[in-house]
């Protein structure tokens, strides 16, 4: 313990901005859900969110083209652009506003986490040492920040039901938030890599960027197709809406508690071992479900398996990211990895919804086992070869 408080102290700009940045993104989102839906505009919420998803899918290709900028630089121009774009939500009745404000929220968005990323990764080389917790830490903060955002953004919703001031508050609170971070000082001088010149960049290795792509697209999807949809499958196998708030809180808990999990040594320190490891545990669950134990309970059980793997999966994946990646073209790999993921989660759960719609849970189940299977043989088989790459 005393030594993660020391790596946290020495650190401590990273994290301060980390904490906020998350806090602010989950009261706003929370907030924002909310005031949609009370004006009757979900719709309009989701044109949003789609857009940001798109966006933020291809922001990469803009970070690639600030050479020579220092993060510090990049970070005081696209805050303002995310906390813009969770102002404008506060405009609920127009769709064009509404797709405008899911744009600039993910080009800001996704711009800011490239740059976290990025800062994490040039701490980890400066201190080796620190480097599995720094890069662990984040999906803690992560969760926390969600659990707390949630809590906070309802609790003055709550007492403000009489008007949208709570949502106001919560939602123009958070960017002010956002605007206040983008001046917190980031250590060093670090800039994005000087890149050959053009729009659109692959790595000098075409093929393996092309490959690493599509194995990240296909863990987006894999990690998609059950996780958004797990309070709507247990209110319809028989869990009363109370029950499911309850249970779902619980598995948010049980992924908090996961992440602390895997940022123990002697589990990052073997960061691809635990990996095949952390996602053969969740694919026993499943066919341990669908052989033996098909029912409630073991439904929940599955569920709450999947949320402690889960933090395995995103601490893992960014530990073996950080072997796998050559140091010259770091910005580039992270850029395609985010792109990736974003798109293989736009796709998988909507994927997911529609098998479970039509055939039920056990054939989702059996699609979830089947992507599980895939996805991990072909990101562990690259993750071998491009760490003897780079090494």
């Amino acid at each position: 313990m005393k030594n993660y408080l020391k790596v946290v102290a020495r650190h401590r700009s990273l994290y301060i901005f980390i904490t906020f940045f998350y806090l602010a993104m989950g009261i706003s989102r929370y907030a924002q859900l909310l005031l949609f839906q009370k004006h009757n505009n979900l719709i309009n919420y989701s044109l949003s969110y789609s857009a940001m998803a798109i966006a933020g899918a291809f922001a990469f290709l803009i970070a690639n083209n600030l050479t020579g900028w220092t993060l510090q630089k990049i970070v005081a121009r696209t805050i303002p652009l995310y906390a813009l774009g969770m102002f404008l939500r506060l405009y609920t009745s127009s769709p064009m506003i509404a797709i405008i404000s899911g744009a600039i929220s993910g080009i800001g968005a996704s711009i800011t986490l490239l740059v976290i990323r990025t800062w994490l990764y040039s701490l980890s080389d400066q201190y080796p040492s620190d480097k599995d917790f720094l890069i662990s830490a984040r999906y803690t903060i992560v969760q926390v920040c969600s659990l707390v955002s949630t809590v906070l953004a309802g609790v003055l919703i709550t007492l403000l039901s009489n008007s949208d001031q709570g949502y106001i508050i919560n939602i123009v609170g958070s960017s002010l938030v956002m605007l206040l971070i983008s001046r917190i000082d980031f250590p060093g001088n670090e800039r994005i890599q000087e890149q050959k010149k053009g729009f659109i960049y692959l790595p000098n290795n075409k093929q393996l960027g092309i490959l690493l792509y599509l194995s990240v697209l296909i863990l987006g999807i894999a990690s998609s197709l059950v996780e958004p949809i797990i309070a709507a499958i247990l209110r319809d196998i028989g869990f009363k809406v109370a029950t499911t708030t309850l249970l779902t809180s619980t598995f948010g808990l049980i992924t908090i508690l996961g992440s602390f999990f895997y940022q123990l040594p002697w589990i990052t320190k073997v960061a691809s071992r635990s990996f095949i490891i952390n996602q053969t545990l969740l694919l026993l669950g499943i066919i341990g479900y669908l052989s033996v134990f098909t029912t409630k309970t073991g439904a929940i059980l599955v569920f709450a398996l999947s949320s402690f793997t889960i933090a395995g999966f995103f601490i893992l994946k960014e530990i073996m990211e950080y072997d796998m990646f050559p140091k010259n073209e770091t910005m580039i790999y992270i850029g395609l990895v985010q792109s990736a993921f974003l798109v293989g989660d736009a796709v998988g759960s909507p994927i997911g919804t529609s098998i479970y719609t039509k055939y039920g849970l056990n054939v989702l189940f059996i699609l979830y086992a089947v992507a599980i299977v895939i996805s991990t043989i072909t990101y562990s088989v690259l993750y071998r070869y491009m760490k003897n790459k780079t090494q």
